[in-house]
């Protein structure tokens, strides 16, 4: 019935495909305005709203080189839901996808973000196809005979990639073959050959697609003729918050800072590369916003861990018995030890003493983050900071614990700040000063006088070393009750000092000494036993 009544096949095919599985996309929707295989409006799914529009007149072009409307829609539909759940399937790929060509966005590209989306639904629809395929069902007769018949007026990457289909489904006509590509397309066809379209590892995404592109790219002029996904870039504008935070944690284990920040400038609408270069996040004035975004996503993958400490309560317990005065009030008068007599000098009283107890609740004290950011560390601002990754790690775990956190990031200025925020602490431990070293001695003084806390300093050495010793005396002094770790970078510069000496030197500082920015994150901080060798 549906055969002839395209809105009835519509509703046929899709209570079919329902019926078999859950798909938690809407039922398909048909776009009368768009023009056809001819303009590259075919079919179209937004992963976002979960929307799936095809074009009317695409299907009547079938139609009309005998596909009827159920084998169209069936083999179509497929398709279309082949991109939510193969691929691209999340907003991680989609970005990882626009990285992978970044440069083809540049604004001196003419027409370079058509081309690159053209080249990357190509690689999309490959990969849902051969999922397809491979599956050898009646749905892969159906995408056959949709791929065969769609007037794509001789388009060369439309005739290469039937080819390629077939190559996979011998029993399966989509209207090319082999044998009828010239010697430049079967050597396009060889190197397709190589490729992996729907890599188990997300970071071979790029280097695929980016293979492919080399191999397509003289073929593709911005046309989608032989596509069937379509991508609207605004799709990504209809991702929700919690999707953005998801794909930037994921994408801050596959991206270089510099791509990672050229999609966080397209998630909040700032400008790609130029976003990337704004100076006022590389002079030093404040945290680029991405870095931080990167950095607060790399410290999920190497998490300190913060031990905690017994709860100290100061309690009093009735220890003697002592004369009672009628200025010592009634409240710990004993008459039944005094006779059941209240006479003065008669009757006794208790003698209170206070004692502390240590109970079974734990906690995690507030910390003091000390981080040097001069120019001899390696830049916080370039996303490859392993001490930054570090404090922020620890800043996380101590915040998350209910613990304050105090910044101090010292370079010729030091900067000490006292935020209640995750956003404010980050922002803090992640200025770049990039300039000398001067120890900031008064202001963590002053921070630790406020109470007893956790301090944690990160330095790769100082110059002045009576700079140094007055610091750590005035450490080990006041934080006779604290937990300090002193983290050092060492590297090859003789004129660093021994901090194996200050072991003995200091017995209320922990020294960790590190050959490597990398090592930092496998600290346990409050951990009396352990410490790097």
């Amino acid at each position: 019935m549906g055969e002839n009544n395209l809105e009835t096949a519509l509703d046929e095919v899709w209570k079919e495909k329902t019926s078999k599985r859950l798909i938690p996309l809407r039922k398909p929707t048909l776009n009368n305005s768009w023009q056809g295989a001819a303009t590259g409006e075919t079919a179209y799914i937004d992963l976002f709203s979960k929307d799936i529009k095809i074009s009317s007149s695409f299907i009547n072009e079938l139609k009309e080189n005998g596909v009827n409307y159920r084998n169209s829609l069936d083999g179509i539909i497929e398709h279309e839901i082949g991109h939510y759940f193969v691929m691209p399937h999340s907003l991680t790929v989609e970005l990882l996808e626009i990285a992978a060509l970044k440069d083809m966005a540049d604004p001196k590209n003419e027409g370079g973000i058509k081309k690159r989306d053209a080249i990357i639904n190509y690689f999309n629809d490959i990969a849902v196809n051969l999922n397809i395929i491979m599956h050898g069902n009646d749905v892969s007769n159906n995408l056959g005979l949709v791929y065969k018949n769609m007037d794509d007026e001789g388009s060369k990457i439309g005739k290469l990639l039937r080819a390629y289909y077939h190559s996979f489904a011998k029993n399966i006509d989509f209207g090319a073959d082999l044998k009828e590509l010239d010697d430049s397309l079967k050597e396009k066809f060889i190197a397709l050959g190589s490729l992996d379209f729907n890599p188990k590892d997300k970071a071979a995404i790029i280097s695929n697609l980016s293979a492919f592109r080399r191999v397509i790219e003289d073929l593709v002029k911005g046309e989608h003729r032989a596509c069937m996904f379509d991508r609207d870039r605004t799709s990504i504008d209809k991702a929700s918050e919690e999707e953005k935070k998801k794909a930037l944690r994921e994408l801050a284990d596959i991206l270089d800072p510099e791509d990672y920040k050229y999609v966080y400038g397209i998630l909040n609408d700032k400008k790609g590369d130029d976003y990337s270069h704004d100076k006022e996040y590389t002079d030093g004035k404040k945290a680029d916003p991405a870095i931080i975004e990167y950095y607060r996503s790399k410290a999920l993958q190497y998490p300190i861990q913060v031990l905690e400490v017994p709860l100290t309560n100061e309690e009093t317990q009735k220890v003697s018995l002592s004369e009672w005065n009628p200025s010592d009030g009634a409240r710990n008068m004993n008459p039944l030890r005094s006779g059941g007599r209240i006479i003065p000098g008669v009757t006794k009283k208790w003698i209170n003493d206070k004692y502390y107890t240590y109970g079974q609740k734990m906690k995690i004290p507030d910390c003091i983050i000390v981080i040097d950011s001069s120019g001899s560390m390696d830049r916080i601002s370039s996303g490859n900071s392993y001490a930054a990754i570090a404090a922020v790690s620890a800043a996380i775990q101590y915040m998350n614990n209910g613990s304050k956190v105090d910044v101090v990031n010292f370079s010729t200025i030091t900067k000490a700040t006292k935020y209640e925020t995750q956003d404010g602490v980050l922002e803090a431990i992640l200025e770049d000063q990039q300039q000398s070293t001067n120890f900031p001695y008064r202001e963590v003084q002053k921070l630790m006088y406020e109470g007893n806390k956790d301090l944690i300093v990160i330095t790769d050495g100082l110059v002045d070393y009576n700079h140094l010793t007055n610091f750590l005396d005035m450490v080990d002094e006041n934080g006779k009750n604290n937990r300090n770790s002193f983290i050092y970078i060492r590297k090859d510069d003789p004129s660093n000092y021994n901090y194996d000496n200050f072991r003995d030197r200091y017995k209320h500082i922990r020294f960790h000494i590190v050959k490597d920015e990398r090592d930092i994150p496998n600290l346990v901080l409050g951990d009396t036993r352990y410490e790097f060798k």
